[in-house]
This record gives structure tokens, sequence and C-alpha cells, in this order.
């Protein structure tokens, strides 16, 4: 197969380029051109398996769709250079490939504006998936640092980036969390914090051991500072005020000062030739409140964001159980008793008056003759 493609224009494109298409005019109905990233080029669909599918040129593309923010919600977007990125792939033909452009994530761009007067030139910071119908936080895989060091270093060589909910961010960029018993790593989902020392501890470890996380707004207090905290109530001593705890980090970018940024032109070339890490064609995976840490060393492991399971009486209706049924059945009754056919015998045991009785009955009726059909007579 050729190792070289050229789209009309002239312009060459390769795998991870991202390009403009769109299918032929005729087709279109007058929307702008879609943007996507080549993931692959692949011969046509009826090729021979084998040394023979090297003869074929390439007649189709996999790419991975980007989309506006226009076209997945009703809010209104001034900036036209934002995309969604997303986990979703098309194989379309190699003739709706129209141009070559740039799209880069939006803490790999160090002057935006800048960034936004050059033509072609996009940019995204969340991603959107079709299936789960929600926007995900996109930060780079360097940032999330509260993670045991295999599974960090794991997650750093095989992907650039990494997707998850809003308020799971603060957790996963924050230093890593220790139990305080037993050292071993703290999960966010089997986690509970001290809200007196900052502590962490696993609700496994705590004594005695918590069937589930504190509600929203209450807090918990672990065994030695509620025993302190008893201690000085008793003894009539005066509480001091909560200190008031640091703001956290956050990834928002810095504040840029006033004034027109200097232009470099050498910083925008390695920006847009910026290398980018794939694993098994993407640069991101799903890694947010539904996740198993452990999971992701598997690199068979879905990529794709999850919601929580739906099980439970808010989703599945309460049913009765079925009555149980007799799987043994009752022993039949002993013959020649009342209940079987052989009471018919007793026939013969009746008296000559019974019978004569019985033979009368037996007789048809006499029809008596109608009144006026005899008078009439």
């Amino acid at each position: 197969m050729p190792s070289r493609v050229f789209l009309k224009s002239g312009e060459e494109v390769k795998v991870n380029d991202h390009v403009y298409c769109s299918p032929s005019w005729s087709v279109r109905d007058g929307t702008p051109y879609s943007i996507a990233r080549i993931m692959e080029f692949l011969p046509p669909e009826d090729v021979p398996r084998g040394p023979e599918a090297e003869k074929y040129l390439y007649t189709r593309v996999r790419l991975a769709w980007y989309y506006r923010p226009g076209d997945v919600s009703d809010r209104s977007v001034t900036d036209s250079r934002l995309l969604l990125a997303a986990i979703f792939s098309e194989v379309c033909d190699i003739n709706q490939l129209r141009g070559k452009c740039h799209v880069v994530h939006r803490d790999k761009i160090s002057d935006l504006s800048g960034w936004k007067k050059r033509p072609d030139r996009f940019y995204f910071n969340r991603l959107f998936d079709p299936y789960v119908k929600k926007e995900f936080e996109i930060i780079p895989s360097t940032d999330v640092r509260n993670l045991p060091d295999n599974i960090r270093e794991t997650l750093i060589s095989r992907y650039e980036f990494v997707v998850a909910e809003k308020e799971v961010i603060p957790d996963l960029t924050d230093a890593i969390r220790l139990c305080d018993t037993c050292q071993d790593w703290c999960a966010s989902f089997d986690t509970v914090q001290c809200d007196r020392c900052k502590r962490y501890f696993h609700m496994r470890c705590v004594q005695p051991p918590l069937a589930a996380k504190p509600s929203r707004g209450y807090g918990w207090t672990c065994a030695p500072c509620s025993r302190r905290h008893e201690e000085e109530v008793d003894s009539h001593v005066v509480r001091h005020a909560t200190p008031v705890t640091a703001p956290k980090k956050t990834n928002a970018p810095a504040v840029r000062g006033r004034g027109r940024p200097r232009k470099d032109k050498s910083q925008a070339e390695r920006e847009e030739n910026m290398v980018v890490k794939h694993f098994k064609l993407w640069p991101f995976r799903y890694f947010g409140q539904h996740t198993v840490a452990e999971d992701t060393l598997d690199p068979d492991d879905l990529i794709f964001p999850r919601t929580a399971t739906r099980h439970g009486p808010k989703f599945q209706a309460n049913v009765a159980p079925a009555p149980e049924l007799d799987i043994n059945p009752s022993e039949p009754d002993e013959r020649g008793g009342d209940n079987t056919i052989e009471n018919l015998g007793i026939i013969n045991t009746l008296t000559e008056a019974e019978i004569a009785e019985g033979q009368l009955s037996a007789k048809p009726i006499r029809r008596l003759p109608d009144p006026k059909i005899s008078g009439s007579m």
C-alpha cells in the first residue's frame, strides 16, 4: 500500500492530522465543514486479505470526530474556534477530506488570542459523549497525581489526556492520599476525610467501620479528634475558631498580564507540530468517578465515559415474590375408596325394589295433549 496520501489541493495528509471533511455538494445541506482527526487509512471494503491487499490504494479513512458546541446544545457560544472532542469514530470515503487544519488542547497553547487569529486553528478542553449525552473535562495525564505510582506511570505512558467529571478533577490533581491507618492509597469512593485533622482513612479501617460516606453537608471526625473535642468540652475550654484553609489549587490557566503578547512564530510552530501520545488510536481515556483505578492497567479496559448503574427501587419495579409451587404431587387415593371410579360397582348390591324403582324413573315421560288442539278436533 502507498505510504503517502495527498488531497485534491495537493496537501499531504498523514495519520493523526486534523482535517476538514464534508460529503459532496449535492448531498450537503449547507452546514459548515466537519472537523476530525485521521485515525487510519483503509483499503476498499471488498479487498481480499493477505499479500494481495498491498496492491490496492486507500479509498477509506477512519475519522475521530469533533463537535461544535452549537451541535450538542442550544447555548450560544461566541468563540467559533472552540470544539468539543469525542470518543466517537466513523469510516468515511477518502474523497470527503477537504483540507488540513490544526486542533490543540487549551493547555498546550501559550498564546490563545494569537492562536485564534491565525486561520484554520482550533482548540478544545472538554469532551462530549454522544451516548451518555454529557460533557466532561479533559486534563493532561501528567496533572493526575492522586494515584499509585504504577497506575500513574501506566496512564502517562499510554495517554496524553484524561477525561473526567468536573467535580472529580480536584481529587485527581491533589497529592497522593494515603490512609492514616494502613498507609495504602485511598480511592475516592472508599475514603473519608476527618473534618478536623484533614487526614484520610479507608472506611473499613476506622473503628467501627463505616458502611457509607456521610451525607452531603455533614462532616466526619476520627476517633482521636472526637475524643479530644469531648475533653475540651468537659474542661470548659473555649473552643478556638476553625482555621481558614487555603483555597485549593485549580487547573484554570494562570491569569495573563495586560498588553499585547509578544509574537513567537517558533513557539506557534512547536505547538502545531507537538507530538501527542496515542494508545490504540486514542489520545485520551475516561478516568472519572465510575472508574476502578486498577482496571486501567488492563490494555483492553474500555476507555469510554460511564455512568452509574441503574439498579434499585428507583429504576426497577418492586414485584412480590412468586408463590411457592408444590413440586412433590400428593399420592393417589387407594383403589376402592370413596374417590375412585369403583363406586359404580355398588349397583351390584341393589335390592329388587331399588332396581324396579330405577327402571320406572328411566322410562320416558308421556307428553300430555294440548287442550287447544284437542278442542279443535
